[in-house]
């Protein structure tokens, strides 16, 4: 990218000497260039491959390919590979041994320009591999921080090759950050003009967008919710715009279109980056170029909206599609696209014959014979035609359900005359008759209510999803909770609880299934089969399923294997264990310590002695805890009183020997304790233990 930076009009008067600035080159200096970064991996991911596509550019091979292999068990590390034109050894020494130093200053084709993003793996591990691939000969490189901190280039052997001219970076990646990786480059890639080779992780997928509508150089994300981040993409990277930094104020076409979800790309050079080229450097010149950009959108919107329009069949698609553009501009959207038309009339929100009834499900069909006077154009809008005196509300009834449509229910001549006033046609599905609908199975609906309902061959129940994949309602705990119908009659095993409000009780005992219940097993490592929920009404029906447990027996079969004396020995202690003060502290003396207690028999040596035999356990007896008391299980802690008194004892003797010392070195080392810090103090402690055994305390 070409450096812009213009000399500057300086005035000075009265100046006796002048002197320039300098940077002076430490540790401190390249941990301060290396810790820039808020998200290393995105970083390297981001600037090595751009690096790679520069390359592609140079040689002339734009649309090949580079490579990239993402750490995995087998091979833990990242590597990237280009195709292009190499790097001889006198520009290896030249990029990678200065900093702000970089050959792409004097081109707008290519991303490159701080000098900084080839060394951008220090920012992730202390070294980094270079392999340069020119002309049949293949050298080795390493860059990391040497003995001062400072990074320092180290060149091994070069090698003949028959590999093609290029240049491969890679280091280790640490198991926990695999998957890091694999996730963050979905994100990063998906700008790229030419997306990498990707292997090494099934993780991986560019993140594809749907295009609502688009124009040249912009594209707005089809069903993008509101505030959803909007791009800008230079140089195959996506900036996120904030709307703060470029909408004059709440009510301008840059507001809205950013908040609608827009991608826009410009020409590299044209807006301004910071540094790390994590976001946008909002500069005048940067603001000003997205403004121009926003508007030109702003305009081309416009236009497409109209041709998209005009170009539908008939009214009915006119007005679904220019509803779906609505929905994923928001609230806004007339402000953005104006009043458009369907060849020059307006397009209706609703058409058609008066209603007479109106059908809909809600899990369940209902019925309401008040509906709207008009049929509302809308995808799930389907028309039914009352051209028999019977059986029309039982086939309506049925296809609401089957097909999860609103129904609504007219008078009219024929299908020719609805469909004309709602401006659709015969393929766009909309318009039935009554007579042609099938009938429902045979049982399915019982008479009552407003003519019929459907009978329940399932009870209504409540699945619950640890991934809150439930509908949002005013209480937060319906994201638990999927609305569902598959208990039947071949049920297998399943768990079932009472809910009213999503409030859980299991054989009249309250319990947290979201909070702690799934939690606690999971900590004990316990699967756990489906839980349904249900209303009062429908308990005892449920109770007589074949496989059905309350979730109270079910937890006291669990509870079962833990019933063995190592467990109860375990929960003994840990209950024990709660009522020692300074426990954190305790646990740092047994982790950080060095130094020893020489008297074996002193109570402070006993006091860590128990902390630790209660640490090494590798039970949660915490979670089993809390599932015991659930589920009522009577496992025999009778010993915890006595062991409570026990330590009880021991507290008072410590507190007796150590006092004052005790309390405050303690505390403090919860907070500010150091390896040295813990050996002082077991210093301290020996000196305690000698002066009161030889005093005979």
């Amino acid at each position: 990218m070409k450096s812009t930076q213009e000399l500057k009009t300086v005035v000075r008067s009265g100046v006796q000497k002048k002197t320039e600035c300098g940077m002076v080159v430490n540790a401190k200096a390249f941990e301060m260039l290396a810790r820039q970064y808020s998200d290393p991996i995105k970083a390297i991911l981001q600037e090595i491959g751009a690096n790679a596509a520069d390359s592609h550019i140079r040689a002339g091979i734009p649309n090949r390919q580079f490579d990239v292999k993402l750490p995995n068990t087998l091979d833990p590390h990242l590597r990237i590979r280009d195709y292009g034109i190499g790097m001889t050894k006198d520009v290896i020494y030249d990029v990678y041994i200065n900093y702000m130093k970089s050959d792409k200053t004097s081109t707008n084709s290519e991303t490159g320009f701080f000098g900084i993003g080839s060394k951008t793996p220090l920012a992730y591990s202390d070294s980094f591999n270079i392999k340069t691939y020119n002309d049949g000969t293949m050298t080795l490189y390493t860059l990391g921080y040497n003995e001062h901190s400072i990074p320092e280039l180290n060149e091994f052997a070069s090698y003949e090759t028959s590999e093609e001219n290029g240049v491969e970076i890679s280091f280790s990646v640490k198991p926990d950050d695999f998957n890091n990786f694999a996730e963050t480059a979905s994100k990063v890639y998906t700008f790229f003009d030419t997306i990498p080779n990707v292997t090494g992780n099934g993780s991986f997928s560019i993140v594809e967008y749907e295009k609502l509508i688009s124009g040249d150089g912009w594209f707005i994300v089809k069903d993008s919710s509101p505030y959803d981040s909007s791009y800008v993409v230079m140089g195959n990277i996506g900036y996120p715009i904030s709307n703060d930094q470029i909408r004059m104020d709440w009510n301008d076409h840059y507001s809205y279109l950013i908040s609608a979800g827009i991608v826009v790309s410009v020409d590299i050079g044209d807006i301004s980056i910071t540094p790390s080229r994590e976001s946008l450097e909002y500069s005048e010149k940067t603001i000003q170029k997205i403004r121009e950009t926003l508007d030109k959108v702003r305009d081309d919107l416009q236009e497409q909206c109209r041709k998209k329009i005009n170009a539908c069949k008939n009214v009915w698609q006119a007005r679904l599609l220019l509803t779906s553009i609505q929905n994923s501009l928001g609230y806004n959207a007339g402000k953005l696209i104006g009043n458009i038309k369907y060849k020059e009339k307006d397009i209706p929100h609703a058409a058609g014959p008066q209603v007479i009834r109106k059908y809909w499900t809600e899990h369940r069909v209902k019925c309401s014979r008040q509906p709207d006077n008009t049929v509302p154009i809308a995808g799930k809008t389907a028309v039914v035609i009352k051209d028999i005196k019977s059986k029309f509300d039982s086939r309506s009834r049925h296809f609401c359900h089957e097909h999860g449509k609103n129904v609504y229910l007219v008078v009219a001549e024929s299908m020719e005359e609805v469909m004309e006033e709602l401006g659709c046609s015969p393929e766009d599905q909309v318009v039935y008759l009554a007579s042609e609908l099938p009938d429902p199975p045979a049982g399915t609906y019982k008479r009552g209510g407003s003519g019929g309902a459907p009978l329940r061959t399932t009870i209504d129940c409540y699945k619950f999803s640890p991934q809150r994949n439930g509908g949002w309602r005013r209480n937060y705990k319906s994201r638990y909770w999927i609305e569902t119908e598959t208990l039947k009659e071949d049920s297998e095993e399943f768990i079932y609880v009472q809910f009213h409000n999503y409030e859980i009780t299991t054989e009249g005992r309250s319990v947290s299934i979201e909070s702690h219940v799934t939690g606690d097993l999971d900590a004990l490592g316990i699967d756990i089969p489906d839980i349904y929920a249900v209303k009062s009404k429908d308990i005892n029906r449920l109770s007589k399923k074949k496989g059905a447990i309350t979730l109270k027996r079910w937890l006291r079969k669990q509870c079962e294997q833990f019933d063995k004396p190592e467990t109860l020995l375990a929960m003994t202690n840990s209950n024990s264990r709660g009522e020692i003060d300074h426990i954190a502290s305790y646990l740092k003396i047994i982790k950080d310590g060095t130094k020893k207690i020489e008297d074996k028999d002193s109570p402070f040596q006993k006091m860590l002695d128990f902390v630790k035999l209660t640490s090494e356990t590798k039970m949660n007896t915490q979670a089993l805890r809390r599932i015991v008391s659930i589920s009522e299980y009577p496992l025999d802690l009778k010993d915890s009183k006595q062991n409570n008194k026990e330590i009880a004892r021991l507290q008072t003797k410590v507190q007796n020997r150590y006092g004052y010392f005790l309390d405050n070195c303690l505390y403090e080392l919860s907070y500010r304790g150091d390896a040295g810090k813990v050996n002082s103090f077991i210093e301290v402690v020996n000196a305690i233990d000698f002066y009161k055994e030889n005093k005979g305390n």
